[in-house]
């Protein structure tokens, strides 16, 4: 055996004599209790399109005055792109636009926005006093 063979024999009976806690840390500790795994992530059951037809309807009767009023308006155009967004949103957002209440809320709701407190628009007649 070789000058560095001999030096990293001794190192490693070194390491085994000097630092006993560092091998006896790489033994798992039974004593410690399992870590809990992380909750099943419940996904939210899908749509079927005949729900999603019938949702999407229901918004564009419910907001197709709304858009009519808006730059570049509504129309048949308007109710076939939302009819699409619908079709194709997640199951989820399609659930909660149902209870947007603006267009603008509607579109953010369809896009996967999910505010985290209540949003105030800097005119809102409360922060007027």
């Amino acid at each position: 055996m070789g000058h560095l063979g001999k030096t990293l024999a001794a190192a490693s009976v070194l390491m085994g004599i000097a630092f006993p806690a560092m091998a006896q840390n790489s033994v798992p500790n039974q004593s410690r209790p399992p870590v809990p795994a992380a909750p099943p992530v419940t996904v939210a059951p899908d749509l079927s399109p005949a729900q999603r037809s019938a949702i999407a309807k229901d918004l564009v009767t419910k907001w197709q005055k709304a858009a009519d009023q808006q730059p570049g308006g509504g129309g048949e155009r308007w109710s076939g792109l939302l009819a699409q967004v619908v079709a194709t949103a997640d199951a989820e957002n399609v659930r909660r636009a149902t209870s947007a209440t603006s267009l603008d809320s509607l579109y953010r709701i369809l896009s996967g926005y999910v505010p985290e407190s209540a949003v105030r628009s800097p005119g809102s007649l409360e922060t007027r006093r």
